[in-house]
């Protein structure tokens, strides 16, 4: 049985980013990455709509997001074969001039050194004419957001990595607080070191493992595909509002649309809502009047999974001596994903991550 440095387990954006910068910045070469699924990101990180959000709710959140865009804005060389980020920038809308949601979100981004700034209504509407009818009266403007190429992003992470797919783990042999090894797609795998990077089943593994992991909730968020829609432009930003709750973004001539519904919900037991598409025209009739009559091609569900305190959860374990955290990213895998991965391998090799690691460190749950 041959015997990794690092096992990660998950190949979604999490565990393809720890295991691109343990490689390139930490010289890490025994690695192989466990994916329960037929491909990488063939969970939660392949069902989002891969936009780049930097306007969030926390500065350390705002932080990683503005790292994550410079480093995709600008890869290093041979890094992908075609451009992995298009930057069509983004905006966020409220209805009600008295709602302070949008200053807060300001003076976030801005204490994270996020480029963003407040527009009026007229600046929306000369990049997504067909918001005439919206009720918004502010918004901010995002120009580094938007659009992730997921699948190129995370093939050009694990590039020159080990991926075992169609690999569900199903124990662990540990000893004196440590993992030996895991189980994984019938075979045993034996490491110095364990990463959990699997989304919403990472508490559960966790709980094989031997560790007493924190309490993570995963929620349930529908996303809709469009038939092609007149008038709809590849250079559209994103649009986000915030009341009601509603974003949609350009997407092979139709849009990729949400209507942010969040329902906690156990990873086994997702399934898509048939009230899903009654949920989003609810908030269509509010929020972009002139799409009610939007063509519906498919839908789906897919899980963002949360800790207690809306921060992620990125360090090592505090019963077993040898695993690691990188999970709970609450839909901001695309977002914070190399900034995500280069704070992990930092901590994994005992180097000093760029940013403050401290708000996401698994010690806040002892």
């Amino acid at each position: 049985m041959k015997k990794y440095d690092v096992v990660v387990i998950g190949a979604g954006i999490a565990g393809a980013a720890t295991a691109y910068f343990l490689k390139k910045n930490y010289g890490a070469h025994d690695i192989l990455v466990l994916e329960k699924g037929p491909a990488p990101a063939s969970g939660a990180s392949g069902q989002n709509a891969g936009i780049l959000r930097q306007v969030v709710e926390t500065i350390p959140i705002a932080g990683l997001a503005r790292r994550t865009m410079e480093f995709l804005s600008s890869p290093p060389d041979r890094f992908c074969e075609t451009p992995v980020l298009d930057q069509k920038g983004g905006f966020l809308t409220v209805r009600d001039g008295r709602d302070r949601r949008l200053d807060d979100f300001l003076r976030i981004s801005m204490s994270a050194g996020v480029r963003v700034y407040p527009v009026d209504r007229m600046e929306v509407l000369k990049s997504i004419p067909i918001l005439d009818e919206a009720r918004f009266v502010s918004a901010l403007y995002s120009p580094t957001d938007g659009v992730i190429d997921i699948n190129g992003l995370v093939r050009s992470f694990l590039r020159g990595i080990e991926v075992r797919i169609s690999s569900e783990v199903t124990g662990f042999r540990c000893s004196d607080g440590k993992i030996e090894a895991v189980c994984a797609g019938g075979e045993e795998f034996a490491a110095g070191l364990f990463v959990i990077a699997a989304g919403a089943f990472s508490e559960g593994l966790g709980r094989l493992a031997g560790s007493d992991p924190p309490a993570l909730e995963p929620r349930r968020r529908h996303l809709v595909f469009s038939s092609p829609v007149e008038g709809a432009s590849p250079d559209w930003p994103y649009y986000w509002s915030m009341d009601p709750q509603l974003y949609f973004r350009y997407e092979s001539s139709g849009l990729l649309l949400s209507p942010c519904d969040e329902t906690c919900m156990k990873p086994e037991s997702l399934a898509p809502s048939s009230e899903a598409l009654s949920w989003l025209f609810d908030r269509i009739r509010m929020g972009a009047p002139k799409l009610v009559d939007i063509p519906v091609k498919r839908y789906w569900a897919e899980l963002r999974t949360f800790a207690f305190d809306n921060n992620f959860l990125i360090g090592f374990d505090n019963k077993m001596k040898n695993l690691f955290w990188v999970t709970a990213l609450q839909g901001h895998g695309m977002t914070c994903s190399s900034a995500v991965g280069e704070m992990a391998a930092a901590l994994i090799s005992g180097g000093i991550p760029p940013m403050d690691h401290r708000p996401h460190s698994p010690a806040r749950f002892s």
